[in-house]
């Protein structure tokens, strides 16, 4: 939405705003802002993105000892998000590993990593499917790679691919990944154009799975709007701030 004094429509209402400071805000701050927002919300009627917040609040929340008759549900909200993820991300990581043992080179993108190298907690964040980019040299391979390991084209989704720059992969357990071979769909160059984002990337371990990160600056960039005119969600405020304090804590001298 607009807010005075700001330019554009990307910003959170008040009742966003204040989930937001409730969810990431540690301490007094944050207990004040859930107890400004408590009374006005229904948390059995949140929408999607804003529910998409109650596990990350559920973690924020007890942490700082605050006492709510609503956590025990919240906790459980986190506790399902921890177990879903878990899933995704354990046979998201055997492909991931199947590709590299290909000698195809993987990185992870959006969700899976911010999880692999600044939420630390494998359940603050609810994902519904892996983000992995390859070479644009090795799409089809690692097409091919990822079928033989049983994953196939998501009903209906190939129409899309050339649009998406990726292709959705789902397995026999319902889980997806999306497989890139361009790490924005909205920014569409040449393989060679790509290549120091290849070079400044950060090798991590995911499931036991050796893959890599952008470097910061372009992990943190990657949530933003994708398009002129799109409203930031609160999903990609909470993952901008997050990337954002970890950044700040790892390069404050010490």
């Amino acid at each position: 939405m607009r807010r005075a004094g700001f330019t554009g429509n990307i910003w959170p209402d008040e009742i966003q705003e204040l989930l937001l400071k409730a969810a990431l805000l540690p301490g007094d701050a944050g207990a004040a802002a859930w107890a400004a927002v408590r009374p006005r919300i229904d948390i059995d009627h949140l929408p999607g993105e804003l529910h998409r917040l109650m596990p990350a609040l559920s973690t924020t929340l007890a942490a700082g000892g605050v006492a709510d008759p609503e956590l025990p549900r919240l906790k459980g909200v986190y506790q399902f998000t921890w177990y879903r993820n878990q899933l995704l991300f354990a046979d998201g990581a055997r492909l991931v590993g199947a590709l590299e043992t290909a000698e195809i080179p993987t990185m992870l993108l959006r969700g899976a990593a911010m999880v692999a190298v600044y939420h630390g907690d494998g359940g603050v964040r609810p994902m519904n499917d892996l983000d992995v980019l390859v070479p644009a040299r090795e799409a089809n391979r690692a097409r091919r790679t990822a079928v033989a390991r049983g994953w196939w084209p998501a009903t209906g989704s190939q129409p899309l691919e050339a649009r998406e720059a990726a292709a959705t992969l789902r397995n026999d357990q319902g889980r997806v990944v999306r497989l890139h071979w361009q790490p924005s769909r909205n920014v569409s160059l040449p393989s060679a154009a790509w290549e120091p984002m290849w070079r400044r990337a950060v090798e991590v371990t995911f499931n036991h799975a050796a893959t890599r990160v952008p470097s910061p600056s372009p992990c943190c960039l990657a949530p933003l709007p994708t398009s002129t005119g799109t409203s930031s969600s609160p999903r990609r405020v909470a993952t901008m701030c997050r990337c954002w304090s970890a950044r700040r804590c790892a390069t404050s001298p010490r």
